[in-house]
């Protein structure tokens, strides 16, 4: 007599061959695109020419101020608390009366300026491409699921050429709903037209990415570069981008 040891559906599915995931949806910021390096560099460059060192004693002064701010902005803002020009109007605005500079055109330039600067820059996450094109050959279908604002994320994926891996890109603005709300998850899987069961989250963010696709039915990968606790445990976690191939 034959005795199997108890397997789950993802193993199993790998042993008889078939692939468990049909559909891959990624996060954007921090997963793929280095958003602190990207943003560093953008903010450093407004440092300079708009002389900001005349206010402020040092440039990580000013680059950690408008972090405080910009993150807090950011957390109010995912929960509906603030539209998105409140966001933008009051991160420099309060970057800058840290120092006690009151100058609101000031900080309407800067804003503007670092939302169509910080874009064009193409630094990625380690590996972030060697893992793309490794899935685009294996044939998984790909979608971006972004909070991110629709004029910025768009040009960092034609910029730095991530554009032909993905068939889609959602963005919360278009979509209605913020992750980690499963309704933006479940419009994604109604867009792939695939069920929960056949598609995979990879996201930096465990509270946003991971923990919104839990609720939504979908499996996760938490990209954890830096070994942060987590809450619950994931359906994966790697530390490096190319550890998906293990999965995948």
């Amino acid at each position: 007599m034959l005795f199997l040891c108890p397997m789950n559906a993802t193993k199993l599915l790998r042993l008889i061959g078939r692939k468990p995931y049909t559909h891959l949806f990624f996060d954007l910021d921090r997963t793929l695109w280095d958003f602190e390096g990207n943003a560093k560099q953008t903010l450093s460059d407004l440092y300079q020419e708009f002389e900001l060192f005349n206010h402020f004693k040092t440039f990580e002064e000013f680059r950690s101020i408008f972090e405080v701010h910009n993150d807090r902005l950011w957390e109010e803002y995912r929960h509906g608390r603030i539209a998105k020009d409140m966001l933008r109007k009051l991160r420099f605005d309060l970057t800058l009366k840290s120092v006690k500079v009151k100058n609101e055109h000031l900080a309407n330039l800067l804003d503007t300026r670092y939302i169509s600067d910080s874009p064009q820059k193409t630094r990625l996450m380690p590996n972030a491409v060697e893992l793309l094109e490794y899935l685009k050959q294996r044939g998984y279908r790909m979608l971006i699921i972004t909070n991110g604002f629709n004029e910025v994320q768009w040009i960092k994926l034609k910029v730095c050429g991530l554009e032909q891996y993905f068939d889609k890109m959602l963005t919360s603005e278009n979509v209605g709903h913020q992750k980690p709300d499963p309704r933006i998850f479940n419009h994604a899987l109604k867009e792939a037209g695939c069920r929960a069961s056949r598609a995979l989250m990879i996201g930096d963010d465990f509270a946003v990415d991971i923990a919104g696709a839990k609720d939504a039915g979908i499996d996760q990968v938490y990209y954890n570069p830096n070994g942060l606790k987590a809450t619950f445990s994931p359906t994966y976690e790697v530390a490096d981008l190319i550890e998906l191939k293990r999965i995948l």
